[in-house]
């Protein structure tokens, strides 16, 4: 598993709740090394034009052997991507993103088009209670009951779009850009069927079986 932490929010419980294991991999772009440094948890690489992460952090990681990759802040990509390209280069593993969405909404806005840049790679975007990711491929998915489910086009449409298990249905539904008809549907068991022939889908699901409980999927 790779974990990358960017600048946006991140909250403290998501990290008491995290279990990074030795063979994982931690990429913190530029401010996402904050946090790290306030619970001690040591990145492999430390990313970006460093002009949001403290220089306590900075000096933490250049302490303890920290791979530091500095960039110029006159730069073509965003640190988050920048963090995502590194991470894209340890092939065939899951990443997922922390902190992707703060409070500008053309930061959380740029996170779902690097989904789709990098749909070639597994990402999944992550905070304490909600997930994102770009569905390729129709298929079967796990689920728990009541757990809430919203789906966006990704790209011009998506063709014959089929769910199954929810609370609300659909059967061969040719969905836009612009849809908003499926937005908070709810699964009713531990599988749901999302089935489509053509296009891609932005995926959102609560992760954890109750936002006010510790226990998680």
């Amino acid at each position: 598993m790779i974990y990358v932490f960017a600048g946006g929010k991140i909250e403290d419980e998501l990290i008491e709740e995290l279990k990074i294991l030795t063979h994982d991999t931690v990429i913190a772009a530029d401010g996402g090394v904050n946090i790290l440094f306030k619970w001690n948890l040591l990145p492999h690489f430390l990313i970006g034009d460093l002009d949001s992460a403290s220089s306590e952090a900075i000096e933490w990681c250049e302490e303890n052997g920290v791979t530091i990759i500095k960039y110029p802040q006159k730069k073509d990509y965003i640190d988050l991507e920048l963090a995502l390209m590194k991470a894209a280069e340890f092939d065939d593993k899951p990443i997922i993103v922390f902190g992707a969405w703060g409070d500008r909404p053309d930061q959380t806005m740029v996170s779902f088009r690097l989904l789709e840049k990098y749909q070639h790679a597994d990402i999944i975007l992550r905070n304490l209670d909600w997930e994102s990711f770009l569905l390729k491929e129709p298929g079967t998915l796990e689920s728990y009951p009541g757990q809430i489910w919203s789906f966006l086009c990704a790209g011009d449409k998506v063709e014959g779009l089929t769910l199954q298990g929810f609370e609300y249905e659909l059967s061969d539904y040719e969905m836009s850009h612009t849809e908003t008809m499926t937005i908070s549907n709810v699964a009713l068991g531990k599988h749901v069927s999302v089935r489509f022939r053509s296009g891609k889908l932005f995926v959102f699901r609560q992760w954890r079986v109750h936002p006010s409980t510790k226990s998680i999927l």
